[in-house]
């Protein structure tokens, strides 16, 4: 009979804890339990709380006999992989929430790859054509049926912060077209689709953020929603109700000029930056520093004179000049050294990928 011990609670039995998880998800894959019975049967032998976000559908279980829906959201043990999050509590040591969490996201694709594919709603059928999880025949019939051409250009937006304010998530959707969109939720975050090239001079609702993909053939629709779940992490949350925004404001990103920092975005979903010394004397300036902290601090780190940064922000240099004395203090290192704002551009960029809307 196998050993009904806690899993990975000693180092030496490691591999054993590997192929005993392993036995399990395997045989529930091959039973195709579906997601719900796949996170059921994992929490019964894990022995700790699971959630899997799958393209914005959340199964949760407790590790209770027999296993029950979860009511709380843990916040610890996170490990992120593209459109699948999993989130393990108590969190495993960092070796074996990798692995496990490798194991349950390749479960769960295989799992939702032996679904059908949707027939009715145009909600589910969007998040279908998002999630890249269908057959070609699958997609081209979903995409008929949203009168949606292989070869249409089109533009995916992901929207955060929406919250339960439906009708002003609609406002911005509509706002980003002339034409009708195709707007679903997908967890927490907003799908827009728009045909062709989005209006990017939109108003945008305060602690809303938009991040643009790419624009692409309809056929390939699921990639510019994976490049504005990118756009989307280096995004903060709109502080005024209408625009123009600053670049630095960083309400509305677009993929195209993120360029070559989009590594970043995968880079910080598998390590913890937030533990970086300039990551955390950032947030502290941004958490208990005045209101426009932030701005302050890209205008300083973007130009080359405190007269400068001044100007993008309309405060007076004397002001932006003791900012600059209180960020140095925080940080621990000057800004007017060689390197020094790029430092401190790297850790602005840093700090919105990890502590932003993903």
């Amino acid at each position: 009979m196998e050993s009904r011990r806690p899993l990975f609670t000693a180092d030496a039995e490691f591999a054993d804890d590997v192929f005993s998880l392993s036995t399990v998800i395997d045989r529930l894959v091959e039973e195709r339990v579906g997601l719900d019975g796949l996170v059921a049967g994992v929490v019964e032998r894990l022995k700790r709380s699971v959630r899997v976000n799958a393209f914005g559908r959340v199964v949760h279980f407790l590790p209770t006999e027999p296993p029950a829906k979860g009511l709380g959201e843990p916040h610890t043990g996170r490990l992120a992989s593209s459109n699948i999050t999993v989130t393990i509590d108590p969190p495993l040591p960092e070796r074996a929430g990798k692995l496990v969490t490798q194991r349950l996201v390749h479960a769960t694709r295989m799992l939702l790859h032996q679904e059908p594919a949707p027939s009715t709603d145009d909600g589910e059928k969007l998040r279908w054509l998002l999630s890249a999880v269908v057959t070609a025949e699958e997609r081209h019939a979903i995409r008929e049926a949203l009168a949606l051409r292989d070869e249409e250009p089109v533009t995916v937006l992901a929207v955060a912060g929406a919250g339960e304010d439906r009708a002003a998530a609609e406002g911005l959707a509509a706002r980003t077209s002339p034409e009708p969109v195709l707007v679903t939720r997908v967890g927490e975050l907003l799908a827009v689709v728009v045909r062709g090239v989005p209006n990017r001079e939109i108003d945008v609702p305060t602690g809303m953020s938009v991040g643009v993909g790419e624009t692409v053939p309809a056929q390939s629709l699921h990639t510019s929603w994976a490049s504005a779940l990118t756009a989307l992490r280096f995004s903060m949350p709109s502080r005024r109700d209408r625009g123009p925004y600053r670049l630095f404001d960083a309400v509305i990103v677009d993929i195209a000029n993120v360029g070559v920092l989009r590594v970043l975005a995968e880079s910080v979903a598998a390590s913890d930056v937030t533990a970086l010394a300039d990551v955390q004397g950032i947030t502290q300036l941004a958490e208990n520093g005045p209101e426009d902290s932030l701005a302050v601090m890209e205008a300083v780190a973007a130009t080359d004179s405190i007269r400068q940064a001044a100007q993008l922000v309309h405060l007076h240099h004397n002001t932006v000049a003791h900012r600059v004395r209180d960020v140095e203090n925080v940080l621990g290192f000057s800004l007017t050294v060689p390197y020094g704002r790029t430092r401190l551009m790297v850790g602005l960029i840093l700090y919105r990928v990890a502590v932003g809307n993903l």
